[in-house]
């Protein structure tokens, strides 16, 4: 992402790993969804009009992040697979993060498992 300064100079933004989320009305996004065993990083930005959203809290996991004004803040987590809800200090802003069990994928080219029944048998009525 390119970003240009008032007097024309280019400057580059290294991009942050993670997922953004912003305290607007409601939050954005209010629902993600991550693999379980994979660590992730939720970083949380406080806009300038949500006068509501100084805190982010986690009941389930006893957790909660302070955000500045203006400011960002990262949480990293490694979760087990569930359903992790977030709020805000007056309870206003609601958000959940899912954890799905990771798929195991199957190998490509292989079939998928077929049901046969026996040579000239009748299906059942």
């Amino acid at each position: 992402m390119l970003a240009v300064s008032a007097i024309g100079r280019r400057r580059r933004r290294k991009a942050r790993p993670g997922v953004l989320v912003r305290t607007g009305s409601p939050y954005e996004p209010a629902t993600i969804h991550v693999s379980a065993g994979e660590p992730i990083t939720l970083r949380f930005r406080r806009e300038p009009f949500a006068v509501w959203g100084r805190r982010v809290i986690f009941p389930t996991l006893g957790k909660s992040i302070e955000l500045p004004l203006f400011g960002e803040v990262a949480l990293e987590l490694l979760l087990e697979p569930g359903r992790y809800e977030f709020t805000c200090e007056q309870g206003l802003l609601r958000g959940a993060l899912v954890v799905e069990e990771r798929r195991r994928p199957r190998a490509l080219g292989a079939p998928a498992p077929v049901a046969r029944r026996p040579v000239g048998s009748r299906p059942a009525a």
